[in-house]
């Protein structure tokens, strides 16, 4: 499975799986009695393994920049070998 850093959030505990960042916003509501249209996962999410409501990753603001290097550079690496 490839990992769409759009729609999932990284799980750690338990052996590590991927979760849909709906169920993690869910998790983010309930810890907060509810409030709707709060919290939403951040681009890179982490679901914290002692505080499954805090997401750790929403202090990557520039993940996504990252992510379009890594993109460029594999783009670039296929150009080289086709």
């Amino acid at each position: 499975m490839f990992y769409s850093i759009g729609k999932l959030c990284i799980r750690v505990k338990n052996g590590g799986e991927y979760i849909q960042k709906e169920e993690m916003a869910e998790q983010m509501k309930r810890a907060d009695g509810g409030a709707i249209g709060k919290y939403y996962p951040n681009y890179l999410s982490i679901e914290d393994p002692l505080t499954p409501s805090n997401d750790i990753g929403r202090a990557s603001h520039g993940a996504e920049t990252v992510k379009e290097a890594f993109n460029y550079a594999y783009r670039y690496i296929l150009t080289l070998y086709i």
